[in-house]
């Protein structure tokens, strides 16, 4: 038979859940209240909402295309303090 310092502990586990759950509704409730009643006024600036130019710049490919790549640079360079050219 359970002893009657056990009920107790049980139902104050059981208030205190109840409790908890009414509280967590209240809150969500009062939450999705405040937002949903609000005004919203977003302005977006009209620049942002221009349609992009799809077409891709030729020159601009091309110019990217005929940099000196990292690892050609570092070996000319390290090429040049080999032979003594850079001092």
């Amino acid at each position: 038979m359970a002893s009657r310092v056990n009920i107790l502990v049980s139902r104050t586990f059981y208030q205190v859940g109840v409790i908890t759950l009414f509280a967590s509704l209240v809150w969500t409730v009062v939450g999705i209240y405040s937002v949903t009643s609000k005004e919203s006024s977003i302005e977006i600036d009209a620049d942002i909402l221009t349609p992009i130019n799809p077409t891709l710049d030729q020159k601009v490919i091309e110019a990217m295309t005929s940099r000196i790549k990292i690892e050609e640079m570092i070996a000319t360079t390290s090429a040049t303090l080999e032979l003594g050219g850079a001092r």
